[in-house]
């Protein structure tokens, strides 16, 4: 889905302004937004939506770096305990941060391509990297040192290497093919941070979330082809356990998101259907909202799913929360330019 949605961006030309936003003095409980930004011009941007009074901070991490950027493109954040942990896309970092007030900590330079971060320990996190711009379209994932700041381990896997998860010692990676193809999870070894197997599960892997049994639900995008649209490869919903792959459900091309709840008994994705939700073991799938979403989340503080709406991908957008049982909006905030991920706090 994103990827089409960029190829469309780069025929338009059009950027946006981002307004002033008061100053930062700190940030309790909450809701930390990653923002894209202008594609390809401007910078990405960090959104907090306070708990305790709604409010909405945008532009935080401008305000509490005397006027810093973060770059083009935020993609994504993780954090730890004490940080949050910023990936900026096309400026090939990471940056680093303090959660209590966004202040900058400091950064890892001359990644390439980076996409998502996750903590693999107290002492480490791991990111995902689509490599080379024009190279042989190999991704990596790179083990960096949360105090010191250094790359450490870089272990080459599929293509277009996008969300990880950790299991069982094990990190899974799903490969969604970048600008080409890909159907793989790539299984790493977090002991030796070396490629343990690869398994196959459908055309474009994009994001995958564990049930309650050790099992995984990858959402499969499927494959654009722009030239011949009746050509498109339908996307899947794709259970990965007891040694076996299981295809659950035929999902449109684009399909692209999922979440699971705090129970791990059901899922919620992103179709062109809209919000869709996925009972662990039926063979069906209800849509609950319809409309087209970036990015979804469970909140695990209220239940309640968190949706991304970029709207026109040119001006602010909104995290939209929704009740999980009828699909309603509970409420709505405007936030950045293409907001795309969510840290609770």
């Amino acid at each position: 889905m994103r990827i089409a949605i960029l190829c469309i961006l780069l025929l338009s030309g059009l950027t946006s302004c981002l307004p002033d936003t008061p100053e930062v003095s700190g940030f309790g409980a909450g809701i930390f937004v990653s923002n894209e930004g202008p594609f390809l011009s401007g910078t990405g941007s960090v959104s907090f939506i306070s708990r305790s009074d709604g409010s909405v901070t945008n532009d935080a991490f401008f305000e509490a770096n005397d006027g810093a950027s973060l770059g083009n493109i935020v993609q994504s954040m993780t954090r730890t305990s004490d940080e949050l942990i910023i990936v900026v896309n096309n400026a090939d970092k990471v940056v680093f941060t303090d959660i209590r007030d966004l202040t900058m900590t400091g950064e890892v330079t001359g990644l390439q391509q980076p996409r998502y971060a996750i903590v693999v320990d107290e002492e480490t996190i791991a990111v995902s990297e689509w490599g080379e711009r024009g190279g042989s379209g190999a991704g990596t994932v790179s083990f960096i040192d949360i105090d010191s700041r250094e790359l450490q381990d870089q272990v080459e896997i599929g293509q277009g290497p996008e969300k990880m998860i950790i299991q069982d010692g094990k990190l899974y990676v799903c490969n969604s093919g970048g600008f080409g193809q890909d159907s793989t999870i790539s299984v790493l070894d977090i002991a030796t941070r070396t490629l343990d197997t690869s398994i196959i599960v459908g055309p474009n892997p994009q994001s995958l979330v564990p049930d309650a049994f050790g099992a995984l639900y990858v959402i499969c995008g499927g494959v654009f082809d722009f030239t011949d649209p009746a050509a498109n490869v339908a996307g899947a919903l794709v259970r990965v356990g007891d040694g076996e792959t299981e295809e659950v459900l035929e999902l449109p091309t684009g399909a692209s998101d999922i979440t699971t709840d705090n129970l791990r008994s059901r899922a919620y994705f992103l179709t062109s259907a809209g919000l869709q939700e996925h009972v662990y073991g039926s063979s069906t799938a209800e849509t609950i909202r319809d409309g087209s979403y970036y990015e979804c989340a469970f909140d695990i503080i209220t239940g309640n799913i968190l949706l991304a709406d970029a709207g026109d991908f040119l001006n602010r957008g909104g995290v939209l929360v929704v009740d999980r049982e009828s699909g309603e909006s509970l409420v709505e905030y405007e936030v950045g330019v293409i907001p795309g991920g969510f840290v609770l706090k």
